[in-house]
């Protein structure tokens, strides 16, 4: 496996991505076995970074990841989880959703923990003084909840640099 350092880690340069597992056709319910399997091969071969998302598969990837992560030493493996703003049709209690998918993950932390899906479109949810996403995220990463904080985005070129440039030093990393 090749791995790049980021910020003292070693990561893997290839992760592993939870939004898609196998599931019964007729149940819709994951077959943890073979998630399990996928990730022993996974881990055997070097991988080091799991990505999930609160919505990914209704809510069961991060469960799903959690049982098959749970069998090995939390210290050898970097978790990264993601914030579903763009999906909010309201505002929410932040700091209680982010505290299920802790729950979730059955995790005291978040290595890594994405605002999900920036675009032109949900910025406004994200950035709005009413829903209080960006702030409520980067008190939990004051109080040691989150080591790394980033974005995933899927805007364009100007949105990325107005963002990048009125949030400067507040990003760790963009995925």
């Amino acid at each position: 496996m090749i791995y790049s350092d980021f910020n003292g880690q070693k990561l893997s340069k290839l992760g592993f991505g939870c939004m898609r597992f196998v599931t019964d056709p007729e149940t819709g319910e994951i077959d943890q076995a073979k998630v399990n399997a996928m990730f022993d091969l996974a881990i055997k071969e070097g991988v080091n970074y799991f990505d999930t998302a609160y919505p990914y598969l209704n809510g069961k990837s991060e469960l799903a990841m959690a049982e098959a992560l749970s069998r090995y030493p939390r210290d050898s493996y970097y978790i990264a989880d993601k914030f579903p703003g763009h999906s909010l049709n309201k505002p929410i209690d932040n700091i209680a959703l982010f505290h299920v998918s802790l729950r979730k993950c059955r995790a005291d932390y978040f290595d890594f923990y994405l605002l999900h899906n920036i675009t032109e479109w949900s910025v406004k949810y994200y950035e709005s003084e009413e829903y209080h996403i960006i702030p409520d995220i980067v008190q939990m990463k004051k109080e040691g909840y989150i080591k790394n904080l980033g974005f995933s985005f899927h805007g364009g070129p100007k949105l990325l640099e107005e963002f990048l440039t009125k949030y400067e030093g507040m990003f760790d990393f963009v995925q």
